[in-house]
């Protein structure tokens, strides 16, 4: 008898993506919905933003939000509750090489204040050289602000699945499943969820210039190559933390100015 080809059955496909929107779509849904399965996946990003890390918090996730008198539609809404205790946020989504725009996020920011959301979170393939700092420039958030912007990469949450599926598992074979489903879906080019791997047009130029002595602070593209070069540094980290189970940031000298 011959063997048959089979394809195994998967739980969130990538065939029939046929446009950044659909990509964006099909992104926000799976990550979401997984997300209001899996509690160590939740806990892992949601906590660090101010979301309860109670294991027996309820996380309700939702998408093409549409809040009143307002022409914006965020991609998605995140609500965790445990107890008394009611914490929100507003999810803008980016997948391929679509990046951020001020304009749109300080639009979200807007609408989380006046809606009593508590912050706003960002996801795109666009990666910040550390923890707390937003990708997106010209944002108007303050510092002392009870609303809050965030930045997560799609490079950072496919690494926090791998290092709980890795390093800690999942006790729930469902909510494995579902994990290991959603790392399979982030890891297939068609998904929009991309690696870092463009030093962006400039980088030959300021890459020669290293070399020859030429390179100076006037150099056409020297500020982008050294925002990309972080965003590698922090890229790296992030795949090796998935590796071996541990934090792993880049480290940055303090520089004297004369």
């Amino acid at each position: 008898m011959t063997e048959p080809n089979l394809t195994r059955a998967r739980l969130i496909p990538v065939t029939g993506i046929g446009s950044t929107f659909e990509a964006e779509q099909r992104a926000t849904s799976a990550f979401l919905a997984v997300l209001s399965i899996v509690r160590e996946l939740s806990t892992d990003l949601l906590a660090p933003l101010g979301a309860s890390g109670a294991l027996k918090a309820k996380v309700d996730t939702f998408t093409e939000v549409r809040l009143p008198r307002t022409k914006f539609r965020p991609d998605g809404l995140i609500q965790v509750e445990y107890g008394a205790s009611s914490w929100s946020v507003l999810v803008e989504v980016k997948t391929g090489a679509n990046n951020l725009t001020a304009e749109q996020i300080n639009a979200y920011w807007d609408l989380a204040r006046k809606h009593h959301i508590n912050h706003v979170l960002t996801i795109s393939n666009e990666i910040a050289p550390k923890d707390g700092v937003h990708p997106t420039d010209g944002l108007r958030v303050l510092a002392k602000s009870h609303v809050q912007v965030y930045h997560l990469s799609w490079t950072a949450i496919a690494s926090a699945a791998l290092r709980i599926k890795r390093h800690r598992g999942v006790s729930d074979p469902e909510q494995a499943y579902l994990l290991e489903e959603l790392i399979r879906y982030l890891e297939h080019p068609s998904s929009g969820a991309l690696d870092f791997s463009d030093m962006g047009q400039h980088w030959v130029g300021v890459r020669d210039g290293a070399r020859e002595g030429t390179l100076s602070k006037k150099t056409v593209g020297v500020e982008d190559v050294v925002a990309r070069w972080d965003q590698l540094l922090r890229f790296a980290a992030l795949n090796l933390s998935a590796e071996i189970g541990e934090d792993v940031g880049p480290v940055f000298p303090h520089i004297k100015r004369t």
